[in-house]
């Protein structure tokens, strides 16, 4: 199981743009084979900052 976790800044005049963009990543990535859970959190601090959480099973090769 991997967990991966990354924050975004996204500038102000930008911020309801990205958090859509995110929200289709979201779902497309929840599509895959192995994602257990794909979350998008927007900071209660900061309206521009974004955390994508994706946890999943990783394939050996």
């Amino acid at each position: 199981m991997k967990s991966t976790i990354v924050k975004f800044t996204a500038k102000p005049e930008h911020a309801t743009s990205f958090a859509a963009t995110l929200k289709e990543a979201q779902a497309a990535t929840q599509k895959e084979a192995g994602n257990k859970e794909i979350k998008v959190f927007v900071s209660k601090a900061d309206a521009n900052v974004f955390l994508f959480m994706s946890v999943g099973q990783i394939k050996q090769q």
